[in-house]
């Protein structure tokens, strides 16, 4: 397939080469790193207090409908 093109002069600038929109980019890292971060603070915040991070995976691993809550010490 190389073979077949025509031969390019070499101060001649590649017109296939694509333009890369930096404002595009920068907007999609922002946005993904806002995700990321809102993601982390709904995980904390759903975790309940008496559980670790480690039991909080297990039982949605196993698709649980109820998490178990930890006792409230009576008065």
């Amino acid at each position: 397939m190389a073979a077949k093109l025509p031969p390019r002069a070499d101060g001649e600038a590649n017109p296939y080469r694509l333009i890369p929109d930096w404002s595009m980019r920068t907007a999609m890292l922002n946005w993904v790193a806002a995700g990321v971060l809102v993601s982390i603070m709904a995980a904390i915040l759903v975790k309940p207090d008496g559980m670790t991070f480690t039991e909080m995976l297990q039982f949605t691993a196993a698709s649980m409908e109820e998490l178990p809550t930890p006792p409230l010490p009576m008065p």
